[in-house]
């Protein structure tokens, strides 16, 4: 699916028990593209606006993936939201995916993570927003995420929530705002290296249920503010002494798009 944009009510793209393999490239939806697209209806008037951008706030998801066989994600956007983008059990399993340039803001949550194969997920270069948290992994969540150079805010509640006994690390990525921590994780196992806090503020919880946190070479404004609540935990804190390689996020140029010559039909 590419070079797909629109305002979806409810749920903008479901996709379930899709096999070797799905690609989302490109694909955008927002309440902009509703507003500003002049078709009849269209809600132009400031009442008509913010009702449908409640009731998307409150009720939309924008990306809904349930079993999917290495789904290949590419510059998908989301604004608005109550859900950004989920990936859950489908009716045959669960997904994995890769990752890339994707835009996930102003959204109660962008990125959910309610299940995944024991493959999981790698995001790169992403920015994720919310509301609430930016990413949380709820309890049901017991794979892998890794994200690379991804730039993760909230706007009234802990930037990561993970509460699952899956594992999540984050390698050069910043955290860019957070109310409560800026990486909250009661449970699971947590990798945290080479990031960026710019914020003198709570940084990183470690709860009594967390089984192995890696806390290296990070960078604080002010220094760090950590609270280890581990129990016989495996946990590492050291924040000098690393380097690690940044991959390359620039956006790649779109291949050609190869068309023949003229609409007119041949029958051969």
């Amino acid at each position: 699916i590419r070079n797909v944009y629109g305002t979806p009510l409810k749920t903008g793209l479901s996709v379930d028990t899709c096999t070797d393999i799905g690609r989302l490239i490109e694909v955008d939806f927002s309440p902009l593209w509703w507003e500003t697209s002049g078709l009849p209806g269209a809600p132009t008037e400031q009442a008509a606006r913010t009702a449908v951008r409640q009731f998307i706030s409150e009720r939309g998801t924008a990306f809904d993936i349930g079993r999917s066989d290495w789904e290949y994600i590419y510059r998908v956007r989301a604004s608005g939201y109550a859900v950004g983008f989920v990936i859950r059990p489908g009716a045959q399993g669960t997904a994995n995916a890769v990752m890339f340039g994707a835009e996930l803001v102003d959204c109660g949550t962008a990125l959910l993570l309610q299940g995944l194969n024991d493959i999981g997920l790698s995001a790169t270069g992403c920015r994720f927003s919310g509301r609430g948290p930016a990413v949380h992994a709820p309890p049901t969540f017991n794979s892998t995420a890794q994200l690379n150079s991804c730039v993760l805010s909230s706007d009234t509640a802990s930037g990561v929530l993970l509460e699952g006994d899956g594992t999540i690390t984050f390698q050069n990525c910043t955290f860019d705002a957070w109310a409560d921590w800026a990486v909250d994780a009661p449970a699971g196992q947590l990798s945290v290296m080479g990031c960026n806090f710019p914020w003198p503020s709570t940084h990183v919880r470690l709860g009594p249920a967390v089984r192995r946190a890696r806390l290296l070479g990070n960078t604080f404004a002010r220094g760090p503010v950590v609270v280890d609540e581990t129990r016989d935990a495996d946990v590492q804190i050291a924040h000098e002494g690393f380097q690690f390689a940044r991959p390359d996020v620039t956006p790649h140029p779109s291949p050609p798009d190869p068309r023949p010559a003229t609409r007119e039909l041949f029958v051969v």
